[in-house]
This record gives structure tokens, C-alpha cells and sequence, in this order.
């Protein structure tokens, strides 16, 4: 019964740990070790209760988040049903670290179950994508590494940093915890590294609100127009009352009535049989090429047909690549859309559901610098909810809308090609190798028991 205690003890803690990791609490350093705590007691104890236990502290996650007693801002109201799902399906990915980091007899390196995280978020791309990274997205190095090996790298470290962490605990090698604490404190360091705003250069704007009609959007859109150049994105589906059946002449008209800048927004066309949700830029007398959303969300998929190629558009001041909400969770699309000729940005008109706390809003926001710092391209995410924000070409955050109706203004930064950009994917390659190559020389040995040898979990 001790043991049984111990585990479920250990196993909230883990959960109650990564809660706090993730945004919007963002204390970023407890990613690093969220999931020591069960680690260090489900080591040895078996396949199953490593299971068992990683799915405890993903619904213990999913508690805390959807009761909101660590956050002080509270927001209440929205569906709480894709906190259960995503919390649920990152679960697959840690119950099944940890169940091969507690299969008795295993004697597999830290980085072999650092490589497995990674190719099994790899597999979350099918249904809902989350990275442990995601905790990070503030921190300028890890960024940095973003822009070489995506954000697979980030979530290699992290992982290699909880395996490494409770390893040494359970060796009682606390003089080589040194190595996991020098990169967070060179991770925290990082943020002490000026922001540049630049004032030369594309300007970008966001609008944040959840209406429809084209008075209230007409008032932000002014605030937001920083100069008639401005290339200001309303939140996805904002167009969809106002440029009905893909007519954007209401758009134009806001913006020669406004003297405002540009308008990303997303509406449908008359596509049959299904329409697309289509982006496009809108200037005061155009409309540029339409851009179809490529990845559709629950249930958009029986509402809209998906698009299968990357759009840009051209303003006066650059050229703006086009993609939808979803679509930023999918590194492949984001990079094909930044390798097109010529572009200096990405405008990204979003719709979260609605959820409590905004969790949901800033789990996916998160993405965004990512996306940035992977591709070297700046990025104007607007959200009709929460977490609205610019974001440079090094993935640093310019100017953010946390929750409420706002706008918000800011100069895209000079582009920069980056590894990952011309590369890609590379490090899941490299993960795969890792991977089998674990498995190869690595072989589980009989009889082993990397806790204590004196008592069998059974006799609690």
C-alpha cells in the first residue's frame, strides 16, 4: 500500500508539474523536469504501471487546467472537451515513455526514450499535434535550436532532461545534474536578451474579437492600421458575414472607407459541394490569389473542402504568405508556404473553440513562435478569443493581445534562412536512428532490476 501511495503521489505531482509548464502559466523551467517525479518511481516496477501512470498525470493535467486553480487570470465559460482530448492524447506519448523507461530490465540510454518521445509526437500529427516543446516558446536558445532542428530538437532535450534527471536521482549522481541545469540556466538567460522592433520594414497588424459585423471590425481595423500599408489580420472566419460567397467588395469598401491598410481574414467561396475557407489579401480595389485552409479542425471537415497548396500574396511594403488557424500546427505546410519566392511573412487568421481558462488558445498559440523561428519568417496570428500576436523571424514575441477585443501593431523583421528551413524534418531522421539503433545495441537484460533488488513492489 506504501507503493501504491507513492505512485499515485508521484504520478499527480508529474501532471500537477506539467500543468504548470505549459501556457498560460509558462513557468518554462518545470518542462524540464515535470516528469521526474513519476520517472524516478515507476523505474523497474513494470510496463504497465508506467502506463497507468502516464495516463494519471495527463488527467491530472486535464483537471487542474479545466478547474483553473493555478492560474490567476480565470476565464469561465466554453467547452471543455478538447482539454480532455489533447491532455489525453499527449497522454499516449508519455504513457508509453514511461512505460518503456518501467519495463523491468531495461537498459536502454536516456536518449533512446528522449528519440521515442519525439517519433511518438511525431504520430500526434495524425489527429491533434503536441510537442513537450511547447513549453518553451518563450525561450530566445531554444528557438534558436528551433531554426536548426525544428521543434523536434526541443523536445528531444526535454525529454532527455527528465530520463537524465531521474536516472542520476535514482544513482545518487547529483554532481552530474550539473549538465540538465547549465542549459536551463542558459535557456533562462536567454530571455534577458533585448527584443529589436524594427521600423523599417513590412508592418503588420492584428485584430482580436469575436464579432462578425462589419462595424465593430471597421473600427478595429482602423486602430489596427498603423499606415495604409498595414497588413492587418482579422481572426478566421470574421469575412464570413460580411464577404458573403467569396465577395470581397464589403472588405474593400471598410478599407477605402477607413483609409485603412490591408485585410486578411478568411470567408467561404461557392465551391461546391463543399466550400473552402479561403485567406486572401484585400486591398481597397483587389482581392489577391485565394488561399485554401489545408488542415481542418473537428468537425470543418463536414463543413469545408481542404486545400492541398501554399498561396502568397503581394503588398506594397512584401509578400505575405497565406495559411489558416490549423494549418500552424503542421511544420511541413508552414515551411512550404515560407520556401515560396520572396516572402518576409506569414498572416495567420485564427478561430480557437472557445474554452476555459483560454487553454486551448494558448496551447496553440504557443505554436507560432515556433513556426517562426523555424522558418525565419515573422508572424501575425489573430485570434478571435485570446493569445493574438506578432511574432519576428527569430520567434520573439513583439506585441501580444492576451484575452478581449484589442489590436495591436508591429514591423516584420528582415527574413533569415535557416537550417530548418532548407533542410526540413531532418532530426526525426535522426531520432529514427537513434531509435533502432537502441534497440540494436541496447537488448533488455534478465533478472535486472534498476531500483532496489531487496523488495518486490507486490509485498505493499
Amino acid at each position: 500500500m506504501k507503493f501504491a501511495l507513492l505512485f499515485v503521489i508521484s504520478a499527480m505531482a508529474s501532471g500537477l508539474l506539467f500543468c504548470l509548464a505549459l501556457p498560460p502559466t509558462d513557468q518554462w523551467h518545470l518542462g524540464w523536469v515535470a516528469f521526474v517525479p513519476l520517472l524516478a518511481v515507476a523505474r523497474g516496477r513494470g510496463f504497465l504501471l508506467g502506463f497507468v501512470g502516464g495516463i494519471l498525470a495527463l488527467f491530472t493535467t486535464a483537471f487542474l487546467v479545466k478547474s483553473g486553480l493555478l492560474y490567476s487570470s480565470k476565464h469561465i465559460g466554453g467547452e471543455d472537451g478538447w482539454i480532455t482530448t489533447g491532455c489525453g492524447l499527449f497522454g499516449f506519448v508519455v504513457s508509453l515513455v514511461i512505460a518503456f523507461w518501467a519495463d523491468k530490465g531495461s537498459t536502454k540510454p536516456t536518449w533512446w526514450f528522449a528519440s521515442l518521445a519525439v517519433l511518438l509526437e511525431m504520430c500526434l500529427l495524425i489527429v491533434l499535434p503536441a510537442h513537450l516543446a511547447l513549453t518553451q516558446y518563450r525561450q530566445p536558445l531554444m528557438l534558436t535550436l528551433a531554426s536548426v532542428t525544428g521543434i523536434w530538437g526541443i523536445s528531444f532535450l526535454l525529454w532527455w532532461s527528465n530520463c537524465t534527471v531521474a536516472q542520476m536521482l535514482e544513482r545518487r549522481e547529483y554532481r552530474k545534474l550539473a549538465w540538465p541545469g547549465a542549459i536551463v540556466l542558459l535557456a533562462g538567460l536567454s530571455q534577458l536578451l533585448p527584443v529589436t522592433h524594427y521600423t523599417d520594414g513590412l508592418p503588420l497588424g492584428i485584430v482580436q474579437s469575436e464579432k462578425i459585423d462589419a462595424e465593430p471590425l471597421s473600427r478595429l481595423h482602423q486602430q489596427a492600421s498603423a499606415t495604409v500599408d498595414t497588413v492587418v489580420v482579422w481572426p478566421e472566419f470574421a469575412g464570413l458575414g460580411i464577404a458573403i460567397g467569396g465577395d470581397t467588395e464589403p472588405l474593400q469598401k471598410i478599407i477605402r472607407d477607413t483609409k485603412g491598410g490591408y485585410i486578411v481574414t478568411s470567408y467561404n467561396d461557392r465551391f461546391a459541394p463543399k466550400p473552402h475557407n479561403v485567406a486572401s489579401l484585400v486591398s481597397a480595389d483587389a482581392t489577391s490569389a485565394e488561399y485554401f485552409k489545408q488542415k481542418l479542425f473537428g468537425g470543418e471537415k463536414q463543413m469545408h473542402t481542404p486545400g492541398s497548396q501554399p498561396q502568397y500574396a503581394d503588398s506594397v511594403r512584401g509578400r505575405v504568405a497565406l495559411a489558416i488557424c490549423f494549418d500552424s500546427c503542421y511544420p511541413a505546410i508552414v515551411r512550404e508556404a515560407a520556401r515560396q519566392p520572396k516572402v518576409v511573412a506569414m498572416a495567420l487568421p485564427t478561430i480557437d473553440p472557445e474554452s476555459p481558462n483560454h487553454f486551448v488558445a494558448a496551447i496553440h498559440a504557443a505554436f507560432t513562435p515556433f513556426r517562426a523561428a523555424e522558418n525565419g519568417i515573422s508572424i501575425a496570428r489573430a485570434d478571435g478569443f485570446a493569445y493574438s500576436m506578432i511574432v519576428d523571424s527569430k520567434g520573439r514575441i513583439l506585441e501580444e493581445i492576451l484575452s478581449g477585443e484589442g489590436t495591436k501593431a508591429a514591423v516584420a523583421s528582415p527574413p533569415i534562412n535557416t537550417i530548418y528551413r532548407r533542410i526540413g524534418d531532418w532530426f526525426l531522421y535522426f531520432s529514427g536512428a537513434a531509435f533502432v539503433l537502441g534497440i540494436i545495441v541496447f537488448r533488455k537484460s534478465k533478472g535486472s532490476f534498476h531500483l532496489s533488488d531487496e523488495k518486490n513492489p507486490a509485498e505493499d
